[in-house]
């Protein structure tokens, strides 16, 4: 897995004697960019590719960002740019269903 990093940019801006802060996670310059009230809010901001994208809520496989939640599964694996669920399994980037030996088919 590629090391993922972020490149955090900070900038102040006046408006009408208010000082509001805005945050910033940039990928690859100030080319991608997610815009963030809060520091709270940027609690798992990583890059996936050039795009930042939340840890928590999503997964990097090869570059493409993937939701971690699909139905009541959450996904942690991935199998080259595809998720990879917990009763699937991955063989030379192709997902497969994993049934295990002596059992049927439904």
């Amino acid at each position: 897995m590629n090391q993922l990093s972020v490149l955090i940019f900070f900038s102040l801006f006046f408006v009408s004697f208010a000082q509001n802060l805005v945050l910033k996670a940039c990928c690859n310059g100030e080319t991608s960019c997610k815009e963030f009230k809060q520091p709270e809010e940027m609690f798992g901001i990583a890059c996936c590719g050039s795009n930042p994208m939340n840890q928590f809520d999503e997964i990097c496989c090869d570059g493409v960002t993937r939701n971690r939640r699909q139905g009541a599964t959450y996904i942690d694996r991935c199998c080259g740019n595809q998720t990879l669920s917990y009763d699937q399994t991955c063989c030379q980037g192709i997902v497969s269903v994993y049934f295990p030996i002596g059992s049927t088919i439904h």
